[in-house]
């Protein structure tokens, strides 16, 4: 049920960002047929087209692991779960 609601929700927002996408693309027309000096710069139609720019350096700037690393992190992860399956198991034998 969970999954038909985030399906109609997801499809919903598609929905909107068309129609969102479909009006600004009339209003670039009208100026570019009407009067195309004025025209705005796609980035100011488009806030996307400038969030992609400063997405892409916030991923050059992120912290790239090595693999030892990254198993050191695993073995973490799993150390944290083997010790809360652990407490789930004491806690049940308790009740």
């Amino acid at each position: 049920m969970n999954q038909v609601q985030a399906n109609k929700k997801r499809h919903e927002l598609e929905s909107k960002e068309r129609a969102i996408y479909d009006y600004k693309q009339a209003q670039m027309l009208a100026y570019a047929f009407n009067s195309p000096k004025k025209m705005p710069a796609p980035e100011k139609m488009y806030p996307i087209l400038d969030d992609n720019k400063k997405q892409e350096q916030v991923v050059s700037q992120e912290r790239i692991y090595t693999q030892e690393e990254m198993l050191k992190e695993q073995a973490l992860f799993r150390m944290t779960a083997e010790g809360a399956k652990r407490a789930l198991r004491m806690k049940n034998k308790e009740s």
